[in-house]
């Protein structure tokens, strides 16, 4: 059953995770042109697909579709993280495993700058 995205929260999250709608394709297993139209509100979205878009985004698939205020969902444990440490994780969770490594020793280097 296909679903009304919110095109301008689809548009806003992807920029804010400094994605271009190729690299939001790739993630999402769509091509190019399905963000394209998605940002522009030409086509709505169905059930997985939707789910799949909402994890590279690292939102939720309410908030994608108007029905949550909230991008984030938050957890007990993430309560603590404030808004950047927040979009630090967010941002982590959507780099392909095999390039996590490489962010944690850059972060760890730069602790160690101060």
């Amino acid at each position: 059953m296909p679903m009304a995205l919110q095109p301008d929260r689809v548009r806003q999250r992807r920029r804010a995770l400094h994605l271009s709608q190729e690299q939001l394709a790739e993630l999402t297993g769509v091509n190019q042109p399905q963000i394209s139209r998605w940002e522009l509100g030409e086509n709505d979205i169905t059930g997985a697909t939707l789910t799949a878009l909402a994890q590279a985004l690292g939102t939720t698939s309410d908030w994608l579709l108007g029905l949550s205020e909230s991008p984030f969902q938050w957890v007990a444990s993430e309560t603590t993280l404030d808004s950047l440490e927040y979009e630090l994780v967010t941002a982590l969770r959507i780099v392909k495993p095999s390039h996590r490594h490489i962010l944690l020793v850059l972060a760890r280097e730069l602790a160690d700058l101060d």
